[in-house]
């Protein structure tokens, strides 16, 4: 599959991407949040990174369209029950429409940004336009390192089941978001291309700069080592085959951003964080994220 993979990845590689401090690392959500309760929102399987927010969120004062950097790419890998908890995706599945446990969610986003403070007083939103694409894959561990090459190659070689779909945020272009609507489907080595083509049209319509700067995601804080602590201690508990709320009821000191941090451990690693102990390959996962750790 290799072979397959760089000859893919040479297609999307001829661009240097510029990423301004602020956009180098963000969790991307979609407009769908629900404004009944607090998220967490989970940044990627390899590297937990949650915080609780209020929704909807919003900036006391969004940047202009001036204010924006030059373009850039961040992508980001998370499970598909954490994309619909986004509003990345407004669900995945067939028939009874639930969740598929064992699909992966790859996200990249070309973008022009700008960090803006939150109306709590503390969480850093980033506001801007970006071309978005949004595959998935099915039937892959959750610590593959996916990109868009890979799962066009796993479609092929392996027979996986995917899909690529492309959206604007924050851009007025209607020509734009109908040729953009047209690249959806299957992502395979035969529509590999499709992912090159949302490059071209990314870079015309950022440049262009129409329309007004709108929500891409949040900036992760600067970080609690005990978040850290919180994060390596969800693991050896999933290892042990204990739940999340076992887990949480453990805590001498219940530190939401820690409390959080545990969650967003248990999501990564077993879909769920809950009443149920992890099952066999849940428990796997967190031995294997402790890398032989152990915490006393």
């Amino acid at each position: 599959m290799s072979k397959f993979i760089l000859v893919l990845a040479g297609a999307l590689s001829s661009s240097v991407f510029v990423q301004p401090a602020d956009a180098q690392s963000y969790i991307p959500a979609g407009s769908a949040l629900s404004p009944e309760k607090h998220r967490t929102i989970e940044k990627s399987f390899t590297a937990p990174s949650s915080i609780d927010v209020d929704d909807p969120l919003t900036c006391t004062n969004p940047p202009a369209l001036t204010d924006l950097s030059t373009l850039n790419v961040v992508r980001t890998t998370m499970s598909s029950s954490s994309a619909v908890n986004l509003g990345i995706v407004a669900g995945i599945g067939s028939g009874n429409g639930k969740v598929s446990a064992n699909t992966q969610v790859f996200v990249q986003d070309w973008s022009v940004s700008a960090p803006c403070l939150s109306t709590d007083g503390k969480t850093r939103l980033l506001y801007g336009q970006a071309i978005r694409i949004v595959a998935t894959i099915e039937g892959v561990e959750a610590k593959t390192d996916l990109s868009l090459a890979v799962i066009a190659a796993e479609a092929t070689l392996n027979k996986k089941s995917t899909s690529l779909q492309g959206s604007l945020i924050g851009v007025k272009d209607d020509e734009a978001r109908k040729a953009i609507s047209g690249l959806g489907g299957p992502l395979n080595v035969e529509t590999f291309g499709n992912a090159a083509l949302f490059e071209t049209i990314a870079k015309k319509v950022l440049d262009a700069k129409t329309g007004s700067p709108a929500f891409l995601g949040v900036v992760p804080g600067q970080g609690d080592v005990g978040q850290d602590v919180a994060g390596a201690y969800a693991a050896q508990q999933i290892a042990l085959g204990k739940t999340c709320l076992d887990a949480k009821s453990k805590l001498p000191i219940s530190v939401a951003a820690r409390v959080a941090r545990i969650e967003a451990v248990y999501i990564a690693l077993t879909g769920s964080c809950g009443a149920s102990p992890p099952d066999n390959i849940g428990r796997a996962r967190g031995q294997e994220a402790l890398m032989g750790l152990k915490i006393k």
